[in-house]
């Protein structure tokens, strides 16, 4: 699932708006997951809100992440169908120019 499409779960209108306005910057959200450590666009979407980050890795047994990532993956995909997004949805996110 494309990062791009994270706003649309969380967080509230106000919580952007308060950081961009108030604070005078962008609130950066990234979802603890497994998968990004495979995702390609995971490692210059860090870069781009640090340079030098922090990272904790907790990792499960394997058979029973996957299982999970899995189950996760198609009730993803099943809910941007039911949400009208059709395939397109899908697709890598648009490198930045």
């Amino acid at each position: 699932v494309s990062p791009a499409l994270y706003p649309m779960a969380f967080p509230l209108r106000a919580s952007r708006w308060f950081h961009r306005h108030i604070r005078g910057r962008r609130l950066w959200i990234f979802d603890g997951c497994a998968s990004y450590f495979s995702a390609p666009w995971a490692p210059r979407l860090v870069r781009m809100v640090t340079p030098r980050p922090l990272l904790i890795v907790c990792l499960r047994e394997p058979v029973a992440q996957n299982s999970s990532w899995w189950a996760l993956e198609r009730a993803g995909m099943e809910w941007g169908t039911q949400m009208g997004l059709g395939r397109e949805w899908l697709r890598p996110p648009p490198r930045p120019s």
